[in-house]
């Protein structure tokens, strides 16, 4: 729980910079993501977190990584591959926090929809803690 109050605090205080570095009030700002302005000030006071969708929505309109937005880096930008994948596949990899970032370029390469990206995510899911749980995999032998 702590460490979601610190990216919390983290990202309030990097969307208040960046919403001034770049001149947009909090009535701005609320009407790019089609929200109240009084919403922007909870953003930015650390009393509500946004969805994954307007997260996104705020780092293409601040011209920065997501990344970068929740403060777990101090690189601005995305690698120029991120900004090839298709909107959706963005969305689901920082709905993974960045975790799953093979299934975003192996979905873009195979064509997969939405439903075989989750089946691949869930894969990995189950595999990361059955290797946490025993310290490593193990295969059963008949």
């Amino acid at each position: 729980m702590k460490g979601e109050e610190e990216q919390a605090k983290r990202f309030s205080s990097r969307l208040k910079a960046l919403r001034n570095e770049q001149g947009f009030s909090q009535e701005n700002l609320a009407k790019v993501l089609d929200v109240d302005s009084s919403t922007i000030a909870k953003y930015e006071g650390g009393m509500m977190f946004p969805k994954m969708s307007k997260v996104l929505t705020l780092a293409q309109t601040f011209n920065v990584s997501i990344d970068y937005l929740l403060g777990r880096s101090s690189a601005r930008n995305n690698p120029e591959w991120y900004e090839k994948l298709p909107p959706e596949i963005q969305e689901m990899v920082c709905e993974h926090n960045l975790k799953y970032l093979e299934v975003g370029l192996i979905a873009k390469a195979k064509g997969w929809d939405k439903e075989a990206i989750e089946e691949l995510t869930s894969a990995i899911e189950r595999l990361s803690k059955r290797r946490e749980g025993n310290g490593k995999e193990t295969t059963k032998t008949t």
